[in-house]
């Protein structure tokens, strides 16, 4: 669970869900995707999942992510699934400027 914050204001949010994945482009594979709205937001994940990545934006012209769109990542990708709750996994969507979603090292949180 955790929080999605917008910079400026937002109604439908999509959020991204991938694995790590080597053998995909990016080193990630898509599992799916979710429309949510900005604020509070809980995921069902099963017990021992494994690691998730996950990436949200905000796409105000209806044409996919780019230049003006509202993008972010959580800071902790990948995210380690294991026996209990996962907490405080906060996304902070900014204007991104380039089109592209802001990056972050890989790694453990």
């Amino acid at each position: 669970s955790g929080n999605i914050t917008c910079a400026q204001s937002c109604l439908s949010v999509d959020l991204d869900i991938f694995v790590p994945d080597d053998q995909s482009p990016g080193g990630r594979k898509m599992l799916g995707k979710m429309k949510l709205q900005e604020g509070p937001y809980v995921i069902m994940i099963p017990e021992n999942f494994g690691l998730l990545i996950l990436e949200a934006f905000v796409d105000f012209d209806a044409n996919g992510p780019g230049v003006g769109d509202l993008m972010g990542v959580y800071e902790g990708n990948p995210i380690p699934i294991a026996g209990s709750s996962v907490l405080d996994v906060n996304l902070s969507l900014d204007v991104s400027m380039d089109g592209k979603m802001p990056m972050q090292a890989p790694g453990q949180p």
